[in-house]
């Protein structure tokens, strides 16, 4: 895999339309691809807990179904894995020459360490996975994966050169409203360390790369925030954006690829009025 494969659709893009979770809804993610493509936006990002590739269920027609919906609407979606997806599954379509997995002409898996140019200019790369806080309660094989887990070999495939925008499933540490959100909620304390485990090592990413914006999801929340991080190198400043999960949250944003501002949407095509608000009725 090349260090910075172009890729028609996705580095020449003047705007990419980003969503976070979407966990199988088909509904949602179609209803967010018609909202971008009305926009004239239709290249898509979506950050892990995919789901529509799982064990038992005849996925292969859902991809079918998906593939041409996209495909009337002139989309193409690109997706990371989180930690609800099929690794062995979703894995066994093999990587292109352009570093990414097609499962379908309008689907592409985006595989961890990946990078590209976006905007003619800026530095693209994307670390999916983190690991399940309710691992306990899942079943290996049938709805849990050891390949969740962010390994010291993925930091290596992603690198040490600078990046201008890091995308993942998971979020690095020493966020405040994040920390302070997950501070809040009820925890599994027998899993609590090993989910603890996988913002350390997209940590680690973050500050191998040092981006000045990252885009993830995950927690289920919708967060915004800029955080100085310091390391040996110096100290600099980073973006942390974290959109909500499928449903009317703050779950999708509109990347313009020259400035690498942001413009955020709910599902049904609405803008917050509140930055901070969660919920909207629909």
């Amino acid at each position: 895999m090349g260090d910075h494969p172009v890729v028609e659709g996705f580095s020449d893009s003047v705007e990419i339309g980003v969503m976070g979770d979407v966990h199988g809804d088909l509904g949602h993610l179609l209803q967010v691809a018609t909202m971008f493509a009305r926009r004239g936006v239709t290249t898509l990002l979506q950050l892990g807990d995919w789901g529509f590739v799982w064990p038992g269920e005849n996925w292969s027609i859902t991809l079918d179904k998906l593939d041409r919906r996209l495909g009337r609407l002139g989309s193409t979606l690109f997706f990371l894995l989180g930690n609800h997806d099929a690794y062995p599954l979703v894995e066994s379509f093999p990587e292109s020459a352009d570093g990414l997995r097609w499962l379908r002409p309008h689907l592409a898996c985006v595989p961890r360490g990946w990078r590209t140019v976006i905007g003619g200019k800026h530095q693209f790369a994307a670390l999916g996975g983190a690991n399940s806080i309710d691992r306990q309660y899942r079943t290996p094989g049938r709805d849990w994966w050891a390949e969740e887990q962010i390994t010291d070999l993925d930091l290596i495939r992603l690198g040490a050169r600078e990046a201008d925008v890091l995308v993942g499933h998971e979020t690095a540490l020493g966020i405040p409203t994040l920390d302070s959100f997950l501070a809040s909620r009820p925890r599994w304390p027998v899993d609590a360390e090993y989910a603890n485990t996988s913002r350390a090592q997209f940590h680690r990413a973050l500050l191998q790369t040092r981006p000045r914006l990252t885009l993830s999801g995950h927690h289920h929340r919708h967060i915004d925030e800029t955080v100085l991080y310091t390391d040996g190198r110096g100290a600099f400043t980073c973006r942390v954006v974290v959109l909500d999960q499928n449903g009317p949250g703050i779950s999708q944003a509109i990347l313009d690829t020259q400035t690498l501002d942001l413009t955020f949407f709910h599902r049904n095509g609405s803008q917050p009025v509140n930055p901070h608000e969660r919920r909207i009725n629909e």
